[in-house]
């Protein structure tokens, strides 16, 4: 609650109620494991043709 409240705006903060299960917002999270970003194909600087994915990977 408090990571997401450090972004709003005062007086718009959340309350517990706001995510409660009858409340009007629900909070999910994920744990990203991989990701990629897409190459559209006939990219001049890929020399692709089709569509392809690029792993991306954090710096060490």
């Amino acid at each position: 609650m408090a990571a997401l409240n450090a972004r709003l705006p005062t007086g718009k903060e959340l309350t517990g109620d706001d995510l409660a299960p009858s409340g009007p917002m629900l909070a999910c999270s994920a744990d990203v494991r991989r990701h990629f970003v897409l190459i559209r194909g006939g990219d001049s600087r890929f020399d692709n043709v089709t569509d392809a994915r690029l792993r991306v990977t954090r710096p060490r």
